[in-house]
């Protein structure tokens, strides 16, 4: 079973929150066997130092929504296969500040991160089978955006000494953006067989407001848009036949107000804009809906 979780808004639509108490529901519960997966994520250096930290201390990169995710179901899942669970993650970082007035830098063209001018670090996975797996792990640094960004070296030298990992220095953040454009559908599909084999369902998280962030949604079994306050499912055949046409137009940059422009949700649910493991049953209703669409 494959479950889809993309968000309505571009920001903070909160399909992390919902990801997690389902994930929760599901594996407690209804002692449901279940993994997250998010294909592709991004974090940055400043705003999200904590997950930073996380990826010194467990000698990878990775999300910060991942990692969530992944303590949610902590007894059922591998911490030390976290990359495998988010196999394409962008490092971005603010511009420092100081280093910038030394230099004389315009300022106010260097406050708007892009990937560009603050894509620092960005890591690719991939797992092949033999007789066993075998997970590589391929990272990207642009040493020269280290001398403009709030950054220090100390990642890059746990990462490069870490495990089944190769490091490539480059002086254009843009190539990693390519090679992941050329690579990263055959790496995340990888990750993603190697999840299936170990579990009988998979929870999906988008990243954004993005409808296809690789072609595998074309697979899923339920989709779910999320939106502050509201959960919204899809006609499965519908759902899949609308994005297969919305690609002949866009391609992958499919975003959810382009499809709902076209097609309009199967259900509505209502759930409060927060809440916690003590009234976690809200989303009762979506986890039975999960379960009967086996």
């Amino acid at each position: 079973m494959h479950i889809f979780i993309f968000g309505i808004f571009p920001e903070d639509s909160g399909k992390t929150i919902v990801a997690q108490g389902l994930l929760k529901l599901l594996s407690e519960k209804y002692s449901v066997d279940i993994a997250p997966f998010k294909p592709i994520s991004g974090h940055n250096y400043w705003r999200q130092y904590e997950t930073v930290i996380l990826n010194k201390r467990l000698g990878m990169l990775f999300g910060s929504d991942i990692y969530r995710m992944m303590s949610t179901v902590r007894s059922s899942v591998n911490m030390d296969e976290i990359c495998i669970h988010n196999p394409i993650t962008f490092l971005f970082s603010p511009v420092d500040i100081n280093k910038a007035l030394e230099l004389r830098m315009e300022i106010d063209q260097l406050l708007d991160e892009t990937f560009s001018k603050n894509l620092i670090l960005t890591k690719l996975t991939k797992v092949t089978f033999s007789n066993d797996k075998k997970v590589e792990n391929i990272y990207f640094f642009n040493e020269s955006l280290a001398n403009r960004l709030i950054f220090d070296n100390e990642l890059v030298t746990i990462l490069k000494n870490s495990e089944n990992s190769e490091l490539k220095i480059i002086t254009d953040s843009m190539d990693a953006v390519y090679f992941i454009k050329d690579h990263g559908e055959e790496s995340i599909a990888s990750c993603f067989k190697y999840l299936s084999k170990k579990f009988s369902y998979i929870l999906t998280e988008s990243f954004n407001n993005a409808v296809l962030p690789w072609s595998g949604v074309l697979e899923s079994d339920i989709q779910i848009a999320v939106a502050p306050g509201y959960i919204f499912i899809f006609e499965k055949d519908l759902f899949i036949r609308t994005i297969k046409n919305l690609i002949n137009f866009y391609g992958a940059e499919i975003t959810a107000p382009k499809l709902f422009r076209i097609i309009t949700p199967k259900q509505k649910i209502r759930i409060p804009l927060r809440f916690d493991d003590k009234n976690i049953d809200v989303l009762d209703d979506v986890v039975k809906i999960i379960l009967n669409a086996e």
